[in-house]
Protein backbone atom coordinates (compact mmCIF):
# COMPACT_ATOMS: atom_id res chain seq x y z
CA UNK A 1 0.00 0.00 0.00
CA UNK A 2 2.88 2.39 0.82
CA UNK A 3 4.44 1.76 -2.59
CA UNK A 4 1.16 2.66 -4.28
CA UNK A 5 0.91 5.87 -2.22
CA UNK A 6 4.50 6.75 -3.09
CA UNK A 7 3.90 6.18 -6.81
CA UNK A 8 0.71 8.22 -6.62
CA UNK A 9 2.53 11.09 -4.86
CA UNK A 10 5.28 11.07 -7.48
CA UNK A 11 2.76 11.01 -10.34
CA UNK A 12 0.56 13.77 -8.92
CA UNK A 13 3.52 15.98 -7.96
CA UNK A 14 5.15 15.53 -11.36
CA UNK A 15 1.94 16.18 -13.27
CA UNK A 16 1.09 19.19 -11.12
CA UNK A 17 4.52 20.80 -11.47
CA UNK A 18 4.59 20.07 -15.20
CA UNK A 19 1.21 21.76 -15.68
CA UNK A 20 2.22 24.75 -13.54
CA UNK A 21 5.50 25.11 -15.45
CA UNK A 22 3.63 24.98 -18.77
CA UNK A 23 1.07 27.51 -17.55
CA UNK A 24 3.69 29.91 -16.19
CA UNK A 25 5.78 29.63 -19.36
CA UNK A 26 2.74 30.45 -21.49
CA UNK A 27 1.52 33.20 -19.15
CA UNK A 28 4.80 35.00 -18.47
CA UNK A 29 7.03 33.75 -21.26
CA UNK A 30 9.89 31.30 -20.88
CA UNK A 31 12.34 34.17 -21.26
CA UNK A 32 10.93 36.32 -18.45
CA UNK A 33 12.61 36.74 -15.07
CA UNK A 34 9.30 35.96 -13.36
CA UNK A 35 9.13 32.57 -15.09
CA UNK A 36 12.74 31.84 -14.11
CA UNK A 37 11.99 32.63 -10.47
CA UNK A 38 8.74 30.65 -10.49
CA UNK A 39 10.35 27.70 -12.29
CA UNK A 40 13.01 27.49 -9.57
CA UNK A 41 10.35 27.47 -6.85
CA UNK A 42 8.19 24.92 -8.67
CA UNK A 43 11.14 22.57 -9.16
CA UNK A 44 12.07 23.14 -5.50
CA UNK A 45 8.53 22.18 -4.43
CA UNK A 46 8.63 19.14 -6.72
CA UNK A 47 11.95 17.92 -5.32
CA UNK A 48 10.69 18.55 -1.76
CA UNK A 49 7.62 16.41 -2.47
CA UNK A 50 9.71 13.69 -4.07
CA UNK A 51 11.98 13.88 -1.02
CA UNK A 52 9.04 12.57 1.01
CA UNK A 53 9.29 9.33 -0.97
CA UNK A 54 13.04 8.90 -1.32
CA UNK A 55 16.21 10.61 -0.20
CA UNK A 56 18.37 12.23 -2.86
CA UNK A 57 21.90 11.04 -2.21
CA UNK A 58 25.28 11.61 -3.74
CA UNK A 59 28.56 9.79 -3.18
CA UNK A 60 30.22 10.45 0.20
CA UNK A 61 33.18 12.10 -1.57
CA UNK A 62 30.80 14.84 -2.75
CA UNK A 63 30.00 15.74 0.87
CA UNK A 64 33.63 15.63 1.99
CA UNK A 65 34.88 19.06 2.98
CA UNK A 66 37.51 20.16 0.46
CA UNK A 67 40.80 21.77 1.56
CA UNK A 68 39.84 25.20 0.14
CA UNK A 69 36.71 25.32 2.29
CA UNK A 70 38.01 23.91 5.60
CA UNK A 71 38.18 27.24 7.41
CA UNK A 72 34.90 28.58 6.00
CA UNK A 73 36.36 31.95 5.02
CA UNK A 74 35.55 31.49 1.33
CA UNK A 75 31.87 31.09 2.17
CA UNK A 76 31.97 34.09 4.49
CA UNK A 77 33.47 36.21 1.69
CA UNK A 78 30.70 35.04 -0.64
CA UNK A 79 28.02 36.30 1.77
CA UNK A 80 26.85 33.06 3.37
CA UNK A 81 26.61 34.65 6.82
CA UNK A 82 24.07 37.16 5.45
CA UNK A 83 22.09 34.34 3.80
CA UNK A 84 22.18 32.41 7.08
CA UNK A 85 20.68 35.35 8.97
CA UNK A 86 18.05 35.79 6.29
CA UNK A 87 17.07 32.12 6.32
CA UNK A 88 17.09 31.66 10.09
CA UNK A 89 15.11 34.74 11.07
CA UNK A 90 13.04 35.58 8.02
CA UNK A 91 9.98 34.01 6.48
CA UNK A 92 12.18 31.48 4.69
CA UNK A 93 12.82 29.70 8.01
CA UNK A 94 9.60 27.72 7.46
CA UNK A 95 11.31 25.87 4.59
CA UNK A 96 13.87 24.24 6.87
CA UNK A 97 12.22 23.29 10.17
CA UNK A 98 14.60 20.36 10.78
CA UNK A 99 17.77 22.38 10.23
CA UNK A 100 18.08 23.99 13.64
CA UNK A 101 20.57 23.22 16.38
CA UNK A 102 18.75 22.21 19.54
CA UNK A 103 21.76 22.85 21.77
CA UNK A 104 22.25 19.12 22.40
CA UNK A 105 25.68 18.04 21.16
CA UNK A 106 24.42 14.46 20.83
CA UNK A 107 21.94 15.68 18.18
CA UNK A 108 24.72 17.05 15.95
CA UNK A 109 25.21 13.88 13.86
CA UNK A 110 21.47 13.86 13.06
CA UNK A 111 21.60 17.56 12.19
CA UNK A 112 24.60 16.98 9.95
CA UNK A 113 22.65 14.25 8.14
CA UNK A 114 19.69 16.62 7.70
CA UNK A 115 22.10 19.18 6.24
CA UNK A 116 23.46 16.63 3.78
CA UNK A 117 19.89 15.84 2.71
CA UNK A 118 19.10 19.53 2.25
CA UNK A 119 22.30 20.07 0.28
CA UNK A 120 21.55 17.05 -1.93
CA UNK A 121 18.06 18.38 -2.58
CA UNK A 122 19.38 21.80 -3.60
CA UNK A 123 22.03 20.17 -5.80
CA UNK A 124 19.32 18.13 -7.52
CA UNK A 125 17.22 21.26 -8.07
CA UNK A 126 20.26 23.07 -9.46
CA UNK A 127 20.96 20.21 -11.89
CA UNK A 128 17.35 20.26 -13.10
CA UNK A 129 17.58 24.02 -13.56
CA UNK A 130 20.78 23.52 -15.57
CA UNK A 131 18.69 21.42 -17.97
CA UNK A 132 16.22 24.29 -18.33
CA UNK A 133 19.07 26.76 -18.87
CA UNK A 134 20.68 24.41 -21.38
CA UNK A 135 17.39 24.16 -23.26
CA UNK A 136 17.20 27.96 -23.35
CA UNK A 137 20.79 28.24 -24.62
CA UNK A 138 20.18 25.70 -27.39
CA UNK A 139 17.29 27.91 -28.55
CA UNK A 140 19.52 30.98 -28.39
CA UNK A 141 17.60 32.46 -25.45
CA UNK A 142 20.63 33.61 -23.50
CA UNK A 143 18.54 36.01 -21.45
CA UNK A 144 16.33 33.15 -20.26
CA UNK A 145 19.38 31.00 -19.46
CA UNK A 146 20.86 33.89 -17.52
CA UNK A 147 17.69 34.43 -15.46
CA UNK A 148 17.30 30.71 -14.77
CA UNK A 149 20.92 30.45 -13.63
CA UNK A 150 20.78 33.65 -11.57
CA UNK A 151 17.77 32.51 -9.58
CA UNK A 152 19.17 29.01 -9.26
CA UNK A 153 22.39 30.40 -7.80
CA UNK A 154 20.42 32.47 -5.29
CA UNK A 155 17.90 29.75 -4.41
CA UNK A 156 20.14 26.67 -4.61
CA UNK A 157 23.86 27.38 -4.68
CA UNK A 158 23.74 29.73 -1.70
CA UNK A 159 21.75 27.25 0.43
CA UNK A 160 24.23 24.52 -0.61
CA UNK A 161 27.15 26.71 0.46
CA UNK A 162 25.35 27.44 3.73
CA UNK A 163 24.91 23.71 4.42
CA UNK A 164 28.60 23.11 3.75
CA UNK A 165 29.60 26.09 5.90
CA UNK A 166 27.48 24.81 8.78
CA UNK A 167 28.74 21.24 8.38
CA UNK A 168 32.32 22.54 8.65
CA UNK A 169 31.38 24.09 11.98
CA UNK A 170 29.54 20.95 13.15
CA UNK A 171 32.49 18.75 12.20
CA UNK A 172 34.78 20.96 14.30
CA UNK A 173 32.46 20.57 17.30
CA UNK A 174 32.17 16.81 16.79
CA UNK A 175 35.96 16.48 16.51
CA UNK A 176 36.39 18.55 19.66
CA UNK A 177 33.84 16.41 21.53
CA UNK A 178 35.49 13.22 20.30
CA UNK A 179 38.93 14.34 21.52
CA UNK A 180 37.46 15.51 24.86
CA UNK A 181 35.76 12.15 25.41
CA UNK A 182 39.03 10.34 24.72
CA UNK A 183 40.73 12.26 27.53
CA UNK A 184 37.88 11.67 30.00
CA UNK A 185 38.38 7.90 29.97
Amino acid sequence: MKLLKDILLIAIATAGVTLLLKWSSESFGFRSPFFAFLANFLIMAWIALLGQVWVFTYPPRYFAIKPFEKDGRLYEKLGVVFIKKLLRRGPFSIFSPTLHFSGDADALPKLENEMRNAEAGHLTIFLVMLLFAGMAMVRGWFDAAGWLLLFSIILNIYPMMLQRYNRIRINRILARNKSTKKFKR
